[in-house]
């Protein structure tokens, strides 16, 4: 199914992204959350506290929160050591630690935009949203224009589905003064129009024909809508004629009703010249399922002419060991009606076949991302008689990466590869993809 593969990395890419940094916040517990007693540190209170700050700064959290945790004992109202051990335990994924420190802040001094943001933070990286917008609303009622404040509202807005909205908020918060790496890798998921091209080469053994793919997709969002039109061309080397070109134009919609979930259609027109689709339409769905898991739901049936029907239906489910881990179960089912005489329902045949995947995705850095897949793909392909369906099986493994590299442009994928193994041909496939988008 190396088509449905390709035209996948051209929409489902973005989906699944969405999910990781919404649906997918839970992370992990931290191996230990507790301070390790220390003897007195050298140095007066003020020097204490600036050592801890430092530590904190060079990623020794461990030796920070123990220092943090010192002056608290000696001090149970320093507020700036709370702070401190708060962020540290935060950083740490010690949640419920970090929650308490806040909140032991905010019941102090509810305008405490630091601890308010804090505050935030920790709750949606526990997908508690409806505290989250809570807080947030509590938070700037008290401190209207706080920087920090308007910075978490635009990426609440911006997860919730409304990229206009947030793209203002972002604004906003930028003009109040929001700076920072946060803004940074705000601003480059808040886009609203896009524009992307990919190449493709999949490259057979001798006495196959190579193919050679190009698409390109322009995406533009308004509110909590996506539309997006594509087009997809593949070149086969070798046969009769190398320059013939099979096509295939798409558009689509997608509304996003709320954090974590998302709906489609497209449609597809093909100009099959060996394989594409007459007409290819698609359904889908995204929904959360609890805190940790995300549930993804597709229908799609292509047409080929009056001659064959293929339907397929795609779950999968996700869940996120980690924000910056992301693990992917996929499973599909394809429906296949072939026709041996055009236009004449008794003489159908039909089969029914499963395949399955697994998705891997780990984030290196901030601006990239790198993954695996493998996939057990099963396609109900005619025989040279066409009155015959046969099961061809796949094995195939792939790597690939996206990395962002600037405000307004990306490779997505930086590069891709991919090798599939047909049992029942005894072929081996050599793919290699890389992808540029445009972002404004």
């Amino acid at each position: 199914m190396r088509r449905a593969s390709f035209a996948s990395s051209l929409t489902l890419c973005k989906v699944w992204f969405f999910a990781s940094t919404v649906v997918f916040a839970q992370t992990a517990p931290a191996l230990t959350c507790d301070p390790v007693p220390v003897d007195k540190p050298t140095g007066n209170r003020d020097q204490i506290a600036a050592r801890a700050r430092a530590t904190a700064r060079s990623g020794r959290n461990s030796e920070a929160r123990s220092l943090f945790n010192w002056l608290i004992e000696q001090n149970p109202n320093d507020q700036e050591a709370w702070l401190g051990i708060s962020q540290v335990n935060a950083w740490d994924r010690c949640l419920d630690k970090a929650e308490q420190g806040y909140r032991i802040l905010l019941s102090r001094n509810p305008r405490d935009v630091e601890a308010r943001a804090g505050l935030i933070d920790v709750l949606m990286w526990q997908s508690r949203w409806d505290e989250t917008q809570a807080n947030l609303d509590e938070g700037l009622g008290l401190s209207p224009n706080a920087p920090d404040l308007l910075l978490r509202e635009a990426k609440l807005t911006f997860w919730s589905g409304n990229a206009t909205l947030a793209a203002d908020q972002l604004d906003n918060a930028v003009q109040k003064g929001a700076r920072g790496e946060e803004v940074k890798l705000l601003r480059r998921q808040v886009y609203l129009e896009q524009l992307r091209t990919v190449m493709r080469v999949d490259s057979f053994p001798a006495g196959y024909a190579n193919i050679y793919t190009w698409g390109m997709q322009a995406l533009y969002r308004a509110q909590r809508f996506e539309l997006t039109l594509g087009t997809i061309l593949y070149r086969h080397s070798g046969g009769v004629d190398p320059l013939l070109i099979d096509g295939r134009h798409s558009a689509g919609i997608v509304y996003h009703p709320g954090i974590g979930s998302l709906a489609g259609l497209s449609v597809g027109f093909g100009a099959p010249v060996h394989f594409v689709p007459t007409v290819e339409t698609k359904a889908f769905a995204l929904f959360p399922v609890g805190r940790v898991f995300s549930g993804y739901f597709a229908y799609a049936l292509w047409q080929y002419g009056t001659h064959k029907s293929v339907h397929i239906f795609a779950p999968a489910f996700a869940y996120s060991l980690r924000d910056d881990f992301h693990l992917e179960l996929r499973w599909w089912t394809s429906y296949v009606v072939l026709h041996t005489q055009p236009g004449v329902g008794d003489s159908a045949r039909t089969g029914l076949v499963h395949s399955v995947g697994l998705l891997g995705r780990v984030q290196l850095a901030p601006d990239l991302n790198v993954g695996a897949t493998y996939t057990y793909g099963i396609q109900l392909d005619e025989n040279p008689i066409i009155s015959r369906l046969f099961p061809l099986r796949s094995h195939i493994a792939a790597l690939f990466s996206d990395w962002v590299l600037g405000d307004h442009i990306g490779m997505q994928p930086l590069f891709g590869f991919e090798r599939r193994q047909a049992p029942y041909t005894v072929v081996t496939i050599l793919s290699a993809e890389m992808g540029v988008c445009w972002r404004w």
